[in-house]
């Protein structure tokens, strides 16, 4: 089954909503492929936080939906970075700094923590109270492949605790995807579109050579320690751009980006203090042990 969408704008949300709630749609040809007919092709190589996705298929998922739980973050609590889209970078650059990887191609990542350890999610598996939680954690457990011909299908990481059998919001009803179902889908399309444009951003990016490499280093009591080296965009590099080449991020957008993307490298001492918050809190909890 095809299903094709209307374009809009994709939907901006913070900490503290429903993570299931629904969101406006994108365009994009998506195809349930059922294990009767036309096969979607196995779902290569393996996706970031997904520890066992599937294609999604009628006869695999008919009895099986989204069920809201109690440590909806739980997933992601060791998680030190993530994905996000340009469309995502003024809201991320108020809590994370947003930082470039990737040896072929720079792609934006926020940063969530380090040493293994996402500072923004607690104990009980939620997420920090109005801090802006990046759209890839909020389609879990669905997401999109590529399966050729500009079609895609729907995979869902058959692991998560939030698919269970006798669900809140079930995938299918009477064979077809459910109405509950369809916002979130559409919220799936919209992220992976706008993934689609910040490629363009990071091509770009890499044409110009603004990227280069840069490196956080934690001072205390005399003492260097190296914590990580990223990619991020050379202001000096910025200002050398030819008029033309500026002007073209300028109104394509880019630029917008490119500076949230420079003011949020000051977050890096939020999560350094962070750090140093988590290291003590476990040091006490040792010595009450």
């Amino acid at each position: 089954m095809l299903l094709r969408l209307r374009a809009q704008p994709m939907l901006r949300r913070t900490a503290g909503e429903d993570v299931l709630a629904p969101h406006p749609p994108f365009r994009r040809k998506v195809g349930f492929m059922s294990d009767q007919g036309t096969p979607a092709g196995d779902v290569e190589g393996k996706r970031f936080l997904y520890d066992a996705p599937e294609l999604l298929t009628v006869e695999a998922h008919g009895a099986l939906g989204l069920s809201p739980i109690e440590a909806p973050y739980a997933f992601a609590a060791t998680a030190q970075a993530v994905p996000i889209a340009m469309s995502e970078f003024r809201n991320v650059q108020r809590h994370y700094p947003i930082i470039f990887a990737g040896n072929e191609l720079p792609s934006p990542l926020a940063v969530l923590g380090t040493d293994g350890q996402n500072y923004f999610v607690d104990e009980a598996g939620q997420w920090e109270p109005g801090v802006y939680i990046p759209a890839y954690l909020r389609i879990h457990p669905l997401a999109l492949a590529n399966t050729g011909d500009d079609r895609f299908a729907v995979v869902v990481d058959r692991a998560s605790k939030v698919v269970q059998e006798n669900p809140e919001i079930p995938f299918f009803e009477n064979g077809e995807l459910s109405e509950a179902m369809k916002p979130r889908l559409e919220f799936v399309q919209a992220f992976d579109a706008e993934i689609g444009r910040t490629k363009q951003l990071c091509e770009r990016l890499k044409a110009l050579d603004l990227v280069a490499s840069q490196q956080v280093a934690w001072n205390q009591n005399e003492n260097s320690e190296d914590i990580a080296r990223y990619g991020a965009v050379n202001p000096e590099k910025l200002s050398a751009l030819s008029a033309e080449d500026f002007t073209s991020l300028r109104d394509d957008g880019s630029l917008a980006a490119i500076f949230a993307h420079v003011f949020s490298l000051d977050l890096w001492n939020d999560i350094m203090r962070r750090r140093e918050a988590r290291r003590q809190a476990s040091a006490q909890d040792h010595q009450d042990a």
